[in-house]
């Protein structure tokens, strides 16, 4: 197994495992190495740029790059930590997770703690920010985030409870799909929407308060809720889109609160 893997200089892109270079050759990297330098030419890392590589346990992004597309570390299980140059005016790091401004970008999935706080100046968390952190139990989100990404903490899969601030008034697409650990949400007063699947398979959901500032659960919002025995509709939902409730093979008690028209 490579130890260091290192991508020469003259390359400019690293995409779906693969590097380029500036005449469009393209060369394949590796799954089995634990390390990989990047050469200052590199401005991109893409989608998949490092996908499953599951040995790898620290990347180093020089202060060239100044994109980072979704999903470039994921299946890194071993990945503990993302540092970026202190001359890249686009990310940042801090203790060793990524940053692009007030944005989290990635919470390296190796990364060895059971509990995290979101800092304060964190206004997002991105699409794909905790996919796959297995280890983490506990995350403290900040009222300083106003929007949860598409799939940010999908599979994380020892989450037990989460509490999402009133300042988030946004939740992407599957943000907490499979999170087949989690008891307990309480949910901003200030959503309006429970999206498409965002908590779908969360297995050992028994407990879950829709606030009065929700007026649709999106297609398979809680599908696969298996353990959810009892949901209480508020007065303010005007829409139950279609799967919402499919697999929950434990619910037998619909509410619908008094008022709803």
């Amino acid at each position: 197994m490579p130890e260091v893997f290192i991508i020469p200089d003259g390359a400019i892109k690293i995409e779906d495992r693969d590097y380029y270079t500036e005449d469009g050759s393209r060369w394949e990297i590796p799954g089995d190495i634990t390390s990989v330098k990047i050469p200052d030419s590199v401005t991109e890392i893409g989608y998949h740029a490092f996908s499953d590589c599951s040995s790898i346990e620290e990347i180093k992004i020089p202060d060239t790059v100044t994109k980072i597309g979704d999903c470039a570390f994921s299946g890194c299980s071993s990945l503990r930590e993302i540092n970026v140059s202190p001359g890249n005016r686009v990310f940042q790091d801090e203790d060793g997770v990524l940053f692009e401004g007030n944005k989290l970008r990635t919470f390296p999935p190796g990364k060895r703690t059971h509990t995290y706080t979101i800092p304060d100046s964190v206004t997002e968390i991105g699409d794909w920010a905790f996919c796959g952190c297995s280890s983490l139990s506990e995350i403290n989100i900040p009222n300083s985030v106003t929007e949860i990404g598409a799939y940010a903490f999908r599979w994380c899969s020892s989450l037990r409870e989460i509490n999402i601030p009133d300042s988030v008034t946004k939740i992407g697409r599957s943000a907490f799909s499979s999170c087949s650990s989690l008891t307990e949400i309480k949910i901003s007063d200030s959503v309006t929407e429970i999206g498409e699947l965002v908590f779908n398979r969360c297995s050992s959901l028994t407990k879950i308060a829709i606030p009065e500032s929700v007026k649709k659960i999106g297609v398979g919002a809680f599908e696969d809720c298996s353990s959810l025995s009892k949901i209480t509709i508020p007065r303010s939902v005007t829409e139950i889109s279609p799967c919402a409730f499919d697999g929950c093979t434990s619910l037998s008690e619909i509410k619908v609160s008094t008022g709803n028209p």
